[in-house]
């Protein structure tokens, strides 16, 4: 395997290319799926190590607020357990020991929703999120559609950031999807000029 500075780079000139290219699609994974690096899905028989990923990410959410809020544990296993209940797919991400991020799926009327992805600070620009949101585009194909969803709030830049890499546009002031959609649904809300360039 290549050393990491070299994998990283090669990640980062790639990241620009389209998604469905084969030989960079495979270049990418190669990436991401280091070997100590798993994706793990999570049942209500393993849900522990999400609720302080999930605390976590509902601080840094309430920030993008203006809201000063604290870590709460037990409000984040009632709502962690309510996704499980519910039936919506939750994901951890683990490297080596350590569990580094989280994400948290809905599927409604055939589409698939990225609710929550989250990634601990400093695991970040490592390819976590990117596993992450594979595992969704993953899910997504296995329904038979072609995008995933996401509701971001407005000032979580570097989600926006994320979600631009991976060639998704808005289709309202926080809603992406990737350019894979039908050409009538992307008129349809082209009228609105709120996609990012």
């Amino acid at each position: 395997p290549l050393p990491w500075k070299a994998s990283a780079w090669i990640n980062m000139c790639c990241i620009s290319w389209r998604s469905d290219a084969p030989a960079i699609q495979a270049v990418y994974w190669w990436d991401i799926r280091r070997e100590n690096v798993i994706v793990i899905r999570i049942d209500e028989n393993s849900w522990e190590p999400a609720v302080p990923l999930l605390a976590a990410f509902r601080v840094a959410l309430m920030e993008y607020k203006g809201i000063h809020a604290k870590i709460n544990l037990e409000a984040a296993k009632e709502e962690l357990l309510d996704f499980l209940k519910a039936g919506f797919p939750v994901f951890v991400v683990k490297d080596h020991e350590e569990f580094i991020g989280y994400m948290v799926c809905r599927i409604q009327d055939g589409l698939l929703w990225v609710e929550h992805i989250f990634v601990q600070p400093e695991f970040r620009r490592r390819g976590a999120a990117s596993l992450l949101f594979a595992k969704a585009e993953e899910m997504s194909r296995a329904m038979g559609e072609e995008t995933v969803f996401n509701y971001v709030h407005p000032n979580n830049d570097g989600m926006i950031h994320f979600l631009r890499s991976k060639h998704h546009h808005t289709l309202d002031n926080n809603i992406f999807h990737n350019r894979y959609l039908p050409n009538i649904i992307l008129l349809q809300f082209e009228s609105y000029k709120t996609f990012l360039v």
